[in-house]
């Protein structure tokens, strides 16, 4: 599946797909699929227990067996279960111009983020979102990922080593969602090499939005990256934009190896409020989510977002530790 080193691997939701990562700068796909069931190991036939079980002997006749293992069926062990098989589906060879770190599903394995030391993330439309995970999606010789990045975040400052997309789908402040998008919004979070962290919000838009623009897999141009989106040749488009990012007190102080967000279960349970149903995922109004980021300063922090603070594009949001 890779020539070097693999740096990072990641389940969809559903639980179908594996991808990978690797130094070799291109990541793998892999489709898990079950296993057949097996017959069910045939019942004892009548008379395979013991004789002392079946036998009539006298009152207090000795039988000279142990009573424990009286009545044991004696047919063959049940045969183990057959472990599932791995398929490599896809392989995107020179998905970056240097070594990946991080790749990621979001939460409705609708795309798949790669980061690299290149200082670049993509992002890649799938074929596999959640609202198709019954009906076949991304069967047969089909890629289960756009070939090319559907779009390329502005180039960062320094290598990203580590991301990770929000476990729920998100209303910027207001609950207006943005001008033409499909279903929520999506929360991606960010580790940058130097120790910052940033948030970033990724819209999916509807393919008759589209405007005359750029080829597939294009990286944003200045004017692009001002409105964080770009237009792909096939009609898909994304919007992004940063939401928010750390400050001097509050990143750290090396390069920032993994990010993690809490379960969004106990988010709401603490929370105390009604989850509501939109779009493609579920998300709780009032929800504060939290984040933790691990570094080679020796630290390991946790954020709390304030999802009701997080606003549309320039809007700013609300994080701290």
């Amino acid at each position: 599946a890779h020539n070097l080193t693999v740096t990072q691997l990641s389940w969809s939701h559903s639980g179908r797909f594996l991808a990978s990562a690797s130094r070799d700068r291109s990541f793998s796909v892999f489709e898990r699929c079950p296993a057949p069931s097996s017959p069910s190991s045939p019942s004892p036939a009548a008379g395979t227990t013991t004789a002392a079980a079946g036998a009539a002997t006298a009152p207090g006749a000795s039988t000279g067996t142990d009573p424990s293992a009286e009545a044991k069926p004696q047919g063959p062990p049940a045969a183990a279960s057959a472990a599932p098989s791995f398929t490599l589906r896809q392989r995107v060879k020179v998905a970056h111009a240097r070594v990946l770190w991080g790749i990621c599903w979001s939460h409705d394995d609708a795309l798949l983020a790669t980061a690299s030391r290149d200082n670049t993330v993509k992002l890649w439309e799938t074929r596999c979102s959640s609202s198709c995970h019954d009906d076949g999606s991304a069967s047969g010789g089909e890629g289960v990922v756009s070939e090319r990045p559907t779009l390329t975040l502005p180039a960062f400052p320094c290598a990203v080593t580590a991301l990770e997309f929000a476990p729920q789908g998100w209303a910027p402040q207001g609950g207006a969602c943005i001008e033409g998008g499909v279903g929520e919004s999506k929360l991606l979070a960010l580790g940058l090499e130097s120790g910052g962290l940033q948030l970033w919000g990724v819209q999916q838009l509807r393919q008759h939005q589209q405007q005359q623009g750029t080829g597939s897999g294009s990286t944003c141009s200045a004017q692009e990256a001002a409105s964080g989106s770009v237009v792909q040749g096939d009609g898909s488009r994304l919007h992004t934009w940063l939401v928010w990012q750390s400050d001097a007190f509050s990143c750290h102080a090396a390069a920032v190896n993994a990010l993690s967000w809490r379960p969004l279960a106990h988010a709401r349970r603490e929370g105390g409020g009604e989850g509501v149903s939109g779009g493609s995922g579920v998300r709780s109004a009032h929800t504060k989510m939290q984040i933790a980021s691990c570094s080679d300063d020796h630290s390991v922090r946790v954020f709390s977002v304030d999802l009701g603070t997080l606003g549309a594009e320039g809007g700013g949001g609300s994080a701290s530790n």
